[in-house]
């Protein structure tokens, strides 16, 4: 993301979200080398690392036009799913853009349209439970879809 936008600011529990040097290891590790050289340079210029909780995020009111969430509801209890949908809220502007995803069936997708409509958001265009052919798929971890959706503000 650091490629294509102006700033990018990411948060995480894990501590090495704010080491450069912890990053670029994993990319090496996880993708290759070429892609860390790919990346070293951008990091430290346009990446805005924070420890930081989904829960309470360190971030002013209305500071972002978009928010990406990838694979980490799931994660989360009920209620700390309900208060990060609830920090994304407060912490996107108006006219932003929230996008999440997350792995199904480990999310239920009912309980999640409910916590989506608590924290103020609703579903951009209309949403279709139905799981599509040839959807996102794995057979590890019991097997799992990804779930992908776009979320925007309730207008005031």
């Amino acid at each position: 993301m650091a490629r294509r936008c102006a700033q990018v600011y990411a948060c995480d529990l894990d501590i090495r979200i704010v080491s450069v040097d912890a990053i670029l290891a994993e990319v090496r590790r996880d993708i290759g080398e070429e892609a860390a050289e790919r990346i070293q340079e951008i990091l430290p210029v346009r990446l805005h690392s924070a420890h930081a909780n989904l829960t309470a995020l360190p971030y002013e009111d209305t500071s972002f036009d978009k928010i990406v969430c990838i694979s980490v509801l799931e994660h989360l209890t009920p209620d700390e799913s309900l208060a990060a949908l609830r920090e994304f809220h407060r912490t996107l502007r108006d006219d932003g853009m929230l996008l999440l995803t997350f792995d199904y069936p480990t999310v239920d997708l009912s309980a999640m349209g409910q916590w989506i409509e608590q924290a103020g958001f609703s579903y951009w265009n209309g949403v279709d439970l139905k799981l599509p052919r040839g959807a996102l798929h794995t057979d590890m971890w019991g097997g799992l879809h990804c779930f992908r959706t776009v979320l925007k503000k309730y207008k005031s």
